[in-house]
């Protein structure tokens, strides 16, 4: 099955974290994984449901390339074989549809938000939601001879990755480039 015959739907309700929200009393977040959002739920304190009570509702985004290489690391491809492996799975049918590798156009639409960060400027992006200080931060140690296997493995597969990932890049780019006004709750 292709990504044009799924519905989307029904995927997503077999979803477990991906398109989530959590919140708090200020804030409505969904999640997109492999996006921070560990960090985001525990430093805000968030749990899973939807406050109706606010109108401030965010998501963080991640450069597709940035967010396959991740997904890479966390299935533990560290060797050309392995990588090329699973790339094959992800272009075929995104792992078996797994939800780090769905697009996450799949169930995010920009203008439902106001606030879309990026993973890539996360600091000053999560300064629009709190000034509360990061409680924790996941930073992997990357080896820089697993690193050159996805990267050369990704390039190899760019063509077929930027068709199957085209609208997550529009909505990234788009994300990059606004400058949103702080959130009203603090």
């Amino acid at each position: 099955m292709n990504i044009e015959e799924v519905d989307k739907t029904e995927l997503l309700k077999g979803f477990d974290y991906a398109n989530k929200i959590y919140s708090n009393k200020e804030y409505n977040y969904t999640v997109v994984p492999k996006c921070a959002s560990s960090i985001i739920i525990d430093t805000l304190n968030m749990t899973e449901g939807e406050n109706n009570n606010t109108k401030e509702h965010f998501t963080f985004l991640r450069h597709p390339y940035g967010r396959l290489k991740s997904y890479l690391y966390q299935v533990k491809c560290y060797t050309y074989g392995e990588t090329i492996h699973k790339i094959e799975h992800i272009l075929n049918n995104f792992d078996n549809w797994d939800e780090h590798c769905i697009p996450y156009n799949f169930y995010i639409t920009y203008d439902d938000f106001k606030f879309v960060g990026t993973l890539e400027n996360f600091d000053n992006g999560f300064r629009n939601i709190s000034n509360k200080k990061i409680i924790k931060e996941s930073r992997r140690e990357d080896n820089k001879d697993i690193e050159a296997i996805h990267d050369a493995l990704i390039e190899r597969n760019a063509k077929e990755i930027n068709r199957i990932y085209a609208e997550d890049f529009i909505l990234y780019e788009k994300a990059k480039k606004c400058i949103t006004p702080r959130m009203t709750n603090e």
